[in-house]
């Protein structure tokens, strides 16, 4: 034998090694629901190999049967005794088939039918040697490869032996119940071993053949499965888009209106009064005798009027960019949604700070103070809590926001159902910092909403 023969050999061998050894895992790893399926196929295919089984010897027996009188002469007890054989031999494959068609009951259990036809079938071959010539006849080695056909049976490796050592033990007790002398010859160790032998090879083969199917269709059912998963994945992050973009749609368009709204109803209101008292001042000023006293008071409004069209632009521009994250930094802004939630909704909201801002791009600042801003919201409309924790942190080469309070809390799976796009867009906040969000909420028990993002390691914490 070649060397690379045995390269062969052994890479051959080491992928069935390989090959079991990932059954082994997926068949551990299984949920009984697969293996109850996996069941349901091995019975597919072990009917399918029955039948199949059946078919082979039915042909073979047909289209050997002239092969008999190159043997025996006509009408000898040899031609007699085949003609038997054969007629017994057909009759048990046209009762198999008849069986696996007819019967529900057997097409469902295929193997015990199997096995009781292999045990026939081995039973009158063996009594059928022991009259052909019994140990001097070359037929007798022949059947050693009978025992392979418990290959088409995939079933687990129990039923296997079994199939196998009930067809060699029916050989060998209808040959030696038929000529008993022979038992006592030396030679009879022989075809015992033999039979043994090849019973055993059936059986490894057999074995292998069903472990390599196994993990065949257990890899193809989780595949399947995670195809599944991945797909409903895919289609609710697309509702969940479409969502985000209907969302987003409606919120522009409220922005829009409210900024609309605040330009009419405070700058409008302020540039008309304004307006009217440079009308008055211009009236005033244009006498021969200017009243001073005037002309002070109407400037004092035109300033005052001036000062709150200031703070009406700040206020819409403030809403549109937040002037303090340009100017100070994420840290002063978020302290400054907390000082606004305690006026406005008169409750305590507390901010600590453990990470260097200096670390983050801009795009975190922006998204990260969008996020505090919006559960801060979510607080104040939603939450009746009394006071409010907002922590930033750093946890080896992650860093995380929190924003806890103590109020009435709510179901996250719940609201997730009923489209809450606030979480929603914190979600997604996360997401695009390259982070991930945890919300843990329940009734009367607060919320806790924890964003985690990646830090710089050269960074130091603060």
């Amino acid at each position: 034998m070649t060397r690379d023969t045995l390269e062969r050999i052994r890479s051959l061998a080491g992928e069935w090694v390989r090959q079991l050894n990932m059954d082994l895992d997926l068949a551990d790893g299984a949920a009984p629901d697969a293996m109850r399926a996996f069941h349901d196929h091995a019975t597919r295919l072990t009917r399918a190999g029955v039948r199949v089984t059946a078919i082979v010897l039915l042909l073979l027996t047909l289209l050997a049967w002239p092969t008999d009188l190159l043997v025996f002469p006509t009408g000898s007890d040899g031609i007699d005794l085949l003609a038997d054989w054969r007629l017994s031999t057909l009759g048990l494959c046209v009762v198999v088939l008849a069986g696996l068609r007819a019967s529900h009951y057997l097409a469902q259990r295929p193997f015990p039918l199997a096995l009781v036809a292999f045990t026939l079938s081995m039973g009158g071959t063996g009594y059928l040697m022991a009259r052909l010539g019994g140990l001097e006849s070359p037929l007798t080695y022949g059947v050693y490869t009978v025992p392979l056909m418990t290959v088409l049976l995939i079933v687990d490796l129990p039923r296997r032996a079994v199939a196998a050592v009930l067809m060699v033990v029916a050989y060998f007790v209808c040959f030696f119940a038929t000529e008993p002398a022979t038992l006592a010859r030396p030679e009879a160790v022989t075809p015992i071993v033999w039979a043994v032998a090849s019973a055993i090879a059936a059986v490894a083969v057999g074995h292998v053949v069903y472990l390599l199917l196994r993990a065949n269709y257990l890899q193809h059912r989780a595949l399947d499965d995670m195809r599944r998963r991945l797909e409903g994945r895919v289609a609710e992050q697309t509702e969940q888009l479409r969502d985000l973009a209907r969302n987003l749609a409606s919120v522009q368009e409220e922005e829009r209106v409210r900024i609309a709204r605040e330009i009419h109803d405070e700058l409008g209101q302020t540039l008309t009064g304004l307006r009217m008292e440079l009308e008055n001042l211009e009236g005033a000023s244009g006498h021969d005798a200017i009243d001073r006293p005037r002309l002070a008071e109407g400037f004092a409004r035109a300033g005052a009027l001036l000062t709150s069209l200031h703070d009406a632009v700040g206020a819409v521009l403030n809403a549109l960019r937040p002037r303090l994250l340009d100017s100070y930094g994420l840290i002063a802004a978020v302290e400054a949604l907390a000082r606004d939630l305690e006026r406005k909704a008169d409750l305590a909201c507390a901010v600590s700070c453990g990470l260097d801002e200096e670390a983050l791009s801009q795009e975190q600042c922006i998204a990260l103070y969008r996020v505090v801003q919006e559960a801060l919201t979510n607080v104040a409309r939603h939450a009746h809590a009394r006071n409010v924790w907002i922590s930033l942190d750093v946890d080896d080469r992650d860093a995380s926001i929190e924003i806890r309070d103590d109020g009435v809390g709510f179901d996250p799976e719940a609201a997730a159902a009923r489209g809450r796009f606030g979480m929603v867009g914190i979600r997604e906040r996360a997401r695009l910092v390259g982070g991930s969000c945890t919300v843990d909420s329940g009734p009367a028990r607060g919320t806790c909403i924890r964003i985690r993002f990646p830090y710089p390691a050269d960074v130091p914490a603060a």
